[in-house]
C-alpha cells in the first residue's frame, strides 16, 4: 500500500474481496461524492484508528475504511458524533 503523488491511496491487491471500494482510490471516492480529496483524507485518517481496533492488519483496516467512505463520505464524523451522543446520554442516567 502506497501514497502516490496525487495523495490517492492505492493498493496492488485487495485483502477483502467484494467491498464497495474494491479498486478505488481515495481520489475515486472523493469524485464519487463530489467532495474535496482533503475531506476524504481527513475521514480516512479518522477511520484508521477506529478500524485498527478490529484488526491488526493495516491493509484490511484500510479497505474497511475505504468501503465505509465509499458508502458515506462523512462516515467517521457521524460515528464520532453518535458515540459522543451515547456517552452523554449515559452520563445523564
Amino acid at each position: 500500500m502506497k501514497w502516490n503523488k496525487l495523495n490517492s491511496l492505492y493498493t496492488e491487491e485487495e485483502q477483502l474481496a467484494g467491498g464497495l471500494a474494491d479498486g478505488k482510490t481515495l481520489a475515486d471516492i472523493a469524485g464519487k461524492h463530489g467532495r474535496p480529496i482533503a475531506h476524504i483524507q481527513s475521514q480516512y485518517k479518522q477511520g484508521m484508528p477506529v478500524e485498527r481496533e478490529h484488526t491488526d492488519d493495516k491493509e484490511k483496516a484500510s479497505e474497511i475504511v475505504r468501503d465505509h467512505l465509499c458508502e458515506d463520505p462523512d462516515y467517521y464524523t457521524k460515528l464520532r458524533e453518535m458515540e459522543s451522543s451515547n456517552k452523554s446520554e449515559k452520563s445523564e442516567e
